[in-house]
């Protein structure tokens, strides 16, 4: 495994890392909890110490199993977790990058991973309300609280990460990147450079599309 250095981020992390979205089960079909965590401990037994969740993902379950997962480890590794998304009492999903979502959000994911400080904190979906410099500098008081390691931003165009980076060190933008997606990835290429952002994908494999998983007799559940 070949690692890299993410600025802010103590610990090298691999160029691999594995994605906990299909961990919370919600939107995914039927998701066996054993097979999520045996999945986390080969990976971490394939060298791979950058794991990536979300408090939206499951409505934090895929927190909780990776924390189960990991288990003592988690200390050790690149956990990254991300907030701005959330569900409505009605059962509505919407974008919120509040300072006070910000707040609740970042409290139920610590509790969930069993961690003092997140180590690689995303801001996950821009909500068109929330001005991106708010956002960031309130995820920054956060960082310099200690329960942040390290800032980071999903999802945004490249004015934002242009405006975000004149606000406090972005160590990481991650955007969606694979064989039938490269548009996204170009967009934010140049800026992300010139600031020296490193860039994460998600959805290399297109959600299975890449892998041979899926053929014409796929047949899907109606959840």
């Amino acid at each position: 495994m070949e690692y890299v250095k993410l600025p802010e981020v103590a610990s090298p992390v691999s160029r691999v890392g594995l994605g906990g979205c299909p961990f919370g089960g919600h939107g995914w079909g039927e998701v066996d909890d054993r097979n999520s965590v045996d999945a986390v401990r080969r990976a971490v037994d394939g060298g791979v110490n950058l794991f990536d969740t979300a408090d939206i993902y499951g409505l934090g379950h895929s927190e909780q199993i990776l924390s189960e997962a990991l288990g003592y480890r988690r200390h050790d590794l690149v956990i990254a977790s991300k907030f701005g998304v959330r569900r409505t009492p009605e059962g509505k999903t919407r974008f919120d990058n509040s300072p006070e979502w910000l707040d609740e959000a970042l409290t139920g994911s610590l509790k969930r991973l069993r961690l003092d400080c997140i180590p690689l904190y995303y801001l996950h979906w821009p909500d068109g309300t929330t001005p991106i410099e708010a956002a960031v500098e309130a995820m920054d008081a956060h960082r310099h609280a200690g329960r942040i390691g390290a800032i980071a931003l999903s999802n945004v165009t490249a004015d934002e990460l242009n405006r975000a980076c004149g606000v406090a060190r972005i160590s990481a933008v991650q955007v969606q990147y694979s064989l039938v997606d490269r548009e996204s990835a170009e967009a934010l290429e140049s800026t992300a450079r010139r600031h020296g952002v490193p860039l994460i994908t998600w959805g290399s494999l297109a959600q299975g599309l890449l892998t041979g998983k899926y053929d014409e007799n796929s047949r899907f559940d109606a959840s």
